[in-house]
């Protein structure tokens, strides 16, 4: 595999954040058979402007909020335990995985080769085969043209808002079900054949959508065998020199038990994968 350095990008003027107005994706038949979940009181919705008047990625505002991260004593999967206490400060984060168009437009702006999407198509479908040095560029460039801070999520950032206020093993329940997520064997239209385009599955309770399945997602640590000496503020668990990353939430090919909230995955920081993406944080 070939890996693409990071690069420190030039800075860029940057511009007064907007609110942005669009038109959610369609979703599919498959939210009608998503049970409801009591959803938390709707949060704002916001975007920050683009050197070039376009708008950046569409955030939700999470507020700040404890709750317990992991599993518990009696699990059999070591790398989620222990289970511990995890106060997080208010952040924003990416409603949709960072899409092609996104991405994209990133590309093009820098001189960057764009990734390859399979002969899937582009537009609002997931950005993949982008390892996690070119989604943090694309972070730091997210940066630099807004003058706010985006980064990846941090991995406890992410098991909160992937499961809003659910505790249970998914946020719609305990139960994979049918029909709530692309995953391998999910009962969606993709199941381990493609991704899909965000936003074809009903949201979580705080409103981010596709938290569960349809690409693994990047995000900020290092990837520890256990949560012994994990940060209890929510930041990010990091090593000088490590080589492998956390991945979160499962992708179109992964078995529906491994989109459990608390499920782990790691890959070298140098993958591209046509099942793994990622989703942006603003702090505040």
């Amino acid at each position: 595999m070939t890996v693409s350095p990071t690069q420190s990008l030039p800075a860029v003027k940057t511009a007064e954040p907007e609110k942005k107005v669009v038109a959610a994706p369609v979703i599919t038949k498959a939210e009608a058979r998503t049970p409801a979940v009591e959803p938390v009181a709707k949060l704002r919705e916001l975007s920050d402007r683009l050197s070039d008047g376009s708008s950046g990625p569409l955030l939700i505002d999470i507020p700040a909020a404890s709750y317990s991260m992991g599993s518990g004593a009696s699990s059999l999967d070591f790398d989620e335990r222990p289970k511990h206490d995890v106060q997080l400060p208010r952040f924003a984060i990416g409603k949709y995985e960072v899409t092609f168009d996104e991405y994209d437009a990133f590309a093009r702006m820098t001189g960057r080769a764009m990734p390859d999407d399979k002969g899937w198509g582009r537009g609002q479908r997931p950005v993949i085969n982008v390892s996690w040095e070119e989604a943090l560029t694309y972070t730091r460039w997210l940066s630099e043209q807004t003058g706010k801070r985006y980064r990846l999520a941090t991995e406890a950032e992410w098991e909160y808002a992937a499961g809003g206020t659910a505790r249970t093993l998914y946020w719609w329940g305990n139960s994979p079900g049918e029909g709530r997520a692309n995953c391998f064997n999910c009962g969606s239209e993709w199941d381990a054949h493609q991704s899909g385009p965000v936003g074809s599955f009903a949201a979580n309770p705080l409103g981010l959508h596709d938290s569960s399945g349809n690409v693994a997602e990047w995000v900020q640590d290092c990837y520890h065998p256990s949560y012994e000496g994990a940060p209890s503020d929510g930041s990010a668990w990091n090593t000088v020199g490590c080589t492998r990353h956390v991945v979160r939430g499962g992708g179109f090919n992964s078995p529906a038990n491994t989109l459990r909230l608390t499920k782990r995955d790691q890959q070298l920081s140098s993958m591209r994968s046509d099942d793994l993406g990622f989703r942006v944080v603003r702090e505040y």
